[in-house]
């Protein structure tokens, strides 16, 4: 009988951080404006991202934090950790209806205006401790 294929192998955790980092560089995941809904684009963003996240082994916790944009002078208004918190939720649930069936843990920190992005519509990081 012929063997097995071997197993693939696993990313470094790094490798797949710094992926996702480049791709969200160049390009942002979108949401509508004032809402935790993913646009198109993003969806597509998302769907190259879950194909890096299941390079990394089932059970991997990746930290994924929400920022707001705001333009100066920034005030930490009302709701926008709350929409921070309601994107990043959007974000898993998307994740895994892409493919990663709750294969990861997500440790979500919403920022809102507390940690916020200015100028840019760079609102969502993945690190990979």
């Amino acid at each position: 009988a012929p063997l097995p294929p071997p197993p693939q192998p696993v990313a470094a955790k790094a490798d797949v951080e710094r992926k996702i980092k480049d791709l969200l560089e160049s390009r942002p995941i979108q949401f509508v404006q004032s809402e935790a809904t993913i646009t198109e684009d993003g969806r597509v963003n998302l769907n190259v991202i879950a194909e890096e996240l299941n390079r990394l082994p089932a059970g991997t916790t990746v930290e994924l934090h929400g920022h707001t944009f705001c333009k100066p002078p920034c005030v930490n208004k009302c709701g926008l950790v709350e929409l921070s918190q309601r994107r990043c939720n959007s974000i898993v649930t998307e994740l895994n209806s892409a493919g990663l069936n709750d294969k990861f843990n997500f440790n979500i920190t919403a920022w809102g205006c507390k940690e916020p992005t200015i100028g840019s519509q760079k609102i969502v990081r993945f690190l990979i401790p």
